[in-house]
């Protein structure tokens, strides 16, 4: 029921779909992912090969502040879209006069579709109603565990000396340490 912030429209909440993409080249985890006997990821091609990763984190606060130091917004967050990095990255090189082209890292990335609503097509081309697919939590996270966790835990030894209070207590080491020390 909440109102849009960027058009102040009230849109139904339903989510439909997601996607992801592997991390490089074709996905050997997500093209083999199923349940109840039917792939869960649909392969729908792959990226042009740009993108922002093999580009250093810590150079991005160097380009926002180029940016804000030529009159351009250089705000992130919520509102301001997907690929701000993508798009500060191509407006410095371009403001240095740098060939934009070195976005071009090359490796395609393999891009998925999770289907959340079986008639999908309709409900986006025709204003359906969606029927989304019956998937319990329950099922799902037992299928998991058959499938990944047991055998990764098998195989993983590491995992056997997990213990939950050293992790936590590395965790806030280090977040004082950041604090502390920026």
């Amino acid at each position: 029921g909440a109102v849009t912030w960027l058009q102040g429209r009230r849109l139904p909440a339903d989510l439909l779909f997601l996607t992801t993409t592997s991390a490089y080249g074709r996905s050997s985890i997500y093209n083999r992912l199923t349940f109840r006997g039917r792939p869960v990821a649909e392969p729908l091609g792959f990226t042009a090969r740009t993108g922002t990763f093999h580009l250093p984190d810590e150079l991005f606060p160097h380009i926002r502040a180029f940016l804000a130091q030529h009159g351009l917004d250089p705000r992130t967050g919520f509102g301001y879209g997907p690929r701000r990095r993508l798009q500060f990255a191509v407006l410095a090189m371009r403001r240095l006069g740098l060939d934009p082209e070195l976005i071009v890292h090359g490796i395609p990335r393999q891009v998925f579709l999770f289907r959340l609503a079986e008639n999908l097509e309709e409900v986006l081309c025709e204003g359906a109603r969606p029927r989304f697919r019956d998937w319990a939590t329950t099922e799902l996270a037992e299928e998991w565990r058959r499938r990944w966790g047991i055998p990764r835990a098998q195989r993983v030894i590491e995992w056997r000396d997990f213990r939950p209070s050293r992790y936590l207590s590395e965790v806030e080491r280090q977040l004082t340490a950041l604090v502390l020390h920026g």
